[in-house]
C-alpha cells in the first residue's frame, strides 16, 4: 500500500505540471486506470487521509500542494462540481466586480446552473452558491461573457435581472452604476462565450 500510495502521488504531481489539480473522480479512475474498483477506493481514500487530495464535495476533489491555484481555482471546483451543466457567474459575483454592490464577496462565489441548486463551503477556500434556472441555454448564451475568467460570467443586466428574481441584496445595488454598465457593455461588444 505505501508503495501504491508513493506511485498515486507521483501520478497527482505528473498531473500538476500539466496544470490539472481539480478532479472528478472519473478523472482519477483515469488516471489510475490499472486499479480494480476495491483498490481504487483505497487509493483515493489514503490521498485524502494523507492529506495530498482534499474532498470537495461528493466525486470531487482537489490538490492542495498545486502550483497552480489561482483566483479562479474555486470556479474550476464549481465547474467540476456541475460538470455537464451550463454554470456562469452572476448575481452577487459578477454585481460586485463592476462596483454595482457595494458589499465584496469575500471568499463565495455566486454561479448559476442548469443543474442543482446548492451550497459548498470548499475547505481553505471559500463558498460556491450554486442557484439553478430554468431558462433555456440558447437564452442564456449571448448574455454570457468569456473575457478573463474561467466560467463564464453573465453580462450586468442578466446579473441584475437573477439577483432580483433572488430576492436578495437589492438594497446593496447602485442603480446609477449598473446603468451606466449596462450601456457599457452593450457598446463595447465583449466577447460572448461560445463565439
Amino acid at each position: 500500500t505505501t508503495m501504491r500510495l508513493k506511485e498515486a502521488i507521483s501520478q497527482l504531481i505528473e498531473q500538476d505540471k500539466k496544470g490539472n489539480y481539480v478532479f472528478h473522480s472519473q478523472d482519477l479512475r483515469a488516471i489510475f486506470f490499472g486499479e480494480t474498483d476495491r483498490n481504487f477506493t483505497r487509493i483515493i481514500r489514503d490521498l485524502v487521509n494523507e492529506g495530498f487530495l482534499v474532498r470537495a464535495s461528493k466525486g470531487v476533489f482537489y490538490n492542495p500542494s498545486s502550483r497552480h491555484f489561482d483566483g479562479y481555482t474555486l470556479e474550476r471546483i464549481a465547474g467540476t462540481i456541475r460538470r455537464g451543466e451550463l454554470c456562469y457567474l452572476s448575481q452577487e459575483s459578477v454585481l460586485s466586480a463592476h462596483s454595482i454592490i457595494s458589499q465584496q464577496m469575500m471568499g463565495t462565489i455566486t454561479v448559476m446552473t442548469t443543474g442543482k441548486s446548492g451550497r459548498y463551503p470548499i475547505e481553505n477556500l471559500g463558498v460556491i452558491e450554486f442557484t439553478r434556472t430554468k431558462k433555456k441555454v440558447e437564452d442564456v448564451m449571448p448574455k454570457l461573457l468569456h473575457d478573463t475568467n474561467f466560467l463564464p460570467h453573465a453580462n450586468a443586466e442578466l446579473a441584475y435581472t437573477e439577483l432580483k428574481r433572488a430576492g436578495r441584496n437589492m438594497h446593496l445595488v447602485d442603480k446609477e452604476i449598473l446603468e451606466e454598465v449596462i450601456h457599457e457593455q452593450r457598446d463595447a461588444k465583449l466577447p460572448q462565450y461560445g463565439r
